[in-house]
């Protein structure tokens, strides 16, 4: 038996939460054992990370600023991006507070 999942959007399939012969509910059944979803999927469009900036520095940020991107796995690539939002609560433990970014680039190694 074949069937077809639609989303609301077009993107990339990063997880597979379900197997076959699985029950799948779009609801939440309150605790039994049906599971909610079937997978993750990422819209390439709209790419976007939270980063943390230390609070010595979060003065320095402002909304439609410019910035570039470094991932752990490619330091070498700069990623272009811009700040979306900067997260009005700050991490006491780190010292830190959550900047919202949205990268320029849509390339899969991304995700």
């Amino acid at each position: 038996d074949f069937n077809v999942v639609r989303a609301p959007f077009a993107g990339v399939v990063t997880a597979k939460a379900a197997q076959p012969g699985e029950i799948v509910s779009p609801l939440s059944a309150g605790g039994g054992f049906t599971r909610t979803g079937i997978g993750t999927i990422v819209d390439m469009e709209s790419l976007e990370i939270e980063v943390e900036v230390g609070e010595s520095y979060i003065g320095r940020v402002q909304p439609k600023m410019p910035v570039e991107t470094v991932l752990n796995a490619y330091p070498e690539w700069k990623i272009p991006g811009e700040v979306i939002a900067i997260i009005p609560t700050a991490d006491r433990g780190k010292a830190t507070v959550k900047v919202r970014v949205a990268l320029k680039v849509k390339d899969p190694r991304i995700v």
